[in-house]
């Protein structure tokens, strides 16, 4: 459309391969990212991807992508993925995901990538959220949101921001905890777990919302 700069991908079942490095993508009118059909690998780092109202990265049924944000890349916008298509989405060394609507994904990892909300919006995964080697930064940016999915892995968990993350999921189990500013919140039944340390710092919050949610920390 007028004033598009996007990227539109179709083809056969052999994977597309794309790697965009410190390239702005924009769409008021369409998704920024759009596979249509076929298979895609696509890397971007160092630029931005935006899409207004639209999601930034949208699979048609039966498609499939993997998508590796690094190196201080940065999204805004929800993801879409419609019935019988597949979406990976891996956040890397200092990539940054604005999140601004409900989203859907098959799959959903962190290792050193940060996930800020600019609304009460829900990630959905067929699988739980992945925190590995640096982990993920968990952004809650003034707002009190929810955070239902699972989370396991040997990476920590950063909750920066003002506000409240709660988290409903039972049964996460991750490396560590590092509550920095605001209210992490645990609203579930069962356990949570780290194999290191959780830290709350001087002005920040742990607070357990629902009774009996148990915390087991260091194994």
């Amino acid at each position: 459309g007028s004033g598009a700069n996007a990227l539109y991908l179709a083809g056969p079942a052999t994977a597309n391969s794309v790697n965009l490095n410190n390239v702005s993508l924009s769409s008021a009118q369409a998704s920024a990212i759009n596979i249509a059909s076929g298979s895609a690998n696509i890397e971007l780092s160092g630029g931005s991807v935006t899409a207004g109202t639209r999601p930034w990265l949208n699979v048609a049924a039966g498609a499939s992508a993997q998508v590796t944000l690094k190196d201080s890349q940065r999204v805004t916008g929800s993801t879409q993925m419609l019935a019988t298509g597949t979406s990976d989405l891996l956040l890397n060394s200092g990539a940054t995901w604005e999140l601004t609507a409900n989203s859907q994904l098959s799959s959903l990892a962190f290792n050193d990538g940060k996930l800020i909300f600019s609304a009460n919006a829900a990630i959905t995964t067929n699988s739980p959220v992945t925190l590995s080697g640096n982990g993920g930064e968990f952004d809650s940016n003034g707002l009190n949101v929810s955070f239902a999915n699972q989370l396991q892995g040997n990476g920590q968990l950063l909750k920066s921001g003002a506000g409240t993350l709660t988290l409903t999921s039972t049964g996460s189990s991750i490396g560590s905890v590092d509550v920095q500013s605001g209210v992490l919140n645990f609203d579930q039944s069962g356990t949570f777990s780290t194999s290191g340390d959780f830290i709350t710092r001087n002005g920040a919050t742990t607070q357990l919302g629902f009774i009996p949610t148990q915390i087991n920390v260091g194994g």
